[in-house]
């Protein structure tokens, strides 16, 4: 900054006028001892003027430098880089929109992170994708995994579950659950709970709601009342 430049190229000059007095000080008290035995008025004159450039030569070196550590302190806070893991990770939160997937986002290549989702990890800083827990360049723990809401299943519907299961283990046959694309009657807590219940059965399930875009779904036009069930052009797409 230019103001800083001018500041510190003033305080060098007070400093150097501060030295230079203090040496014409004891100069002229040396010289004039050693040629007098009593100082000359005009003599005590001149030694006073270099006590009163130094001493003010020393004020104003001293105010200048407090005004620059001033103004270097609040730079250095607003531009300075993180240096304690929770600094860096209190900055990757600032970073990250909530809410979240908890999936891990692997690209074969930095450049495949959409643009409007890249930053920087704190800890490698390695482009990665904002909406990650985890960064998978190095295992920094981009922000709090929180504990899931799980919805549970109605206790009806867990009995025939479990009948079904139980039933499908005995014939020795292969039980898959299926969700079709729905806009309006499923969410994440849903498809929590039936992803644990399949998994503590040893059962497959395929969410086909996170293949929307793969699948090409509009709601619109393949969808009889706004996503809740599907018409024929919807069926076709999923089938």
């Amino acid at each position: 900054m230019e103001i800083n430049k001018v500041l510190k190229n003033i305080s060098v000059i007070l400093e150097c006028s501060f030295i230079g007095s203090v040496i014409l000080y004891v100069y002229n008290f040396y010289t004039a001892s050693k040629k007098y035995e009593i100082l000359p008025v005009a003599v005590k004159n001149r030694l006073n003027i270099f006590v009163i450039i130094a001493v003010v030569s020393v004020i104003l070196f001293l105010i200048l430098r407090y005004v620059l550590y001033i103004r270097n302190k609040t730079v250095n806070e607003e531009y300075r880089e993180p240096v304690t893991i929770e600094e860096k990770r209190e900055i990757a939160y600032k970073n990250l929109e909530a809410p979240v997937s908890e999936r891990v986002f692997i690209y074969k290549d930095e450049y495949e992170v959409p643009k409007e989702r890249r930053m920087l990890c704190p800890n490698c800083s390695k482009v990665i994708d904002k909406n990650a827990y985890i960064c998978v360049k190095c295992g920094y723990l981009l922000k709090k995994i929180e504990p899931k809401v799980v919805e549970k299943i109605p206790r009806k519907n867990r009995k025939y579950l479990d009948m079904i299961v139980e039933l499908c283990k005995k014939n020795n046959v292969k039980l898959v659950f299926l969700e079709t694309p729905s806009a309006d009657s499923w969410n994440h807590k849903r498809h929590d709970a039936v992803e644990k219940y399949a998994q503590d059965n040893d059962v497959l399930f395929f969410d086909m709601n996170y293949y929307i875009d793969e699948i090409g779904l509009d709601w619109k036009n393949d969808s009889k009342d706004g996503g809740n069930h599907l018409n024929l052009y919807g069926a076709i797409k999923v089938s």
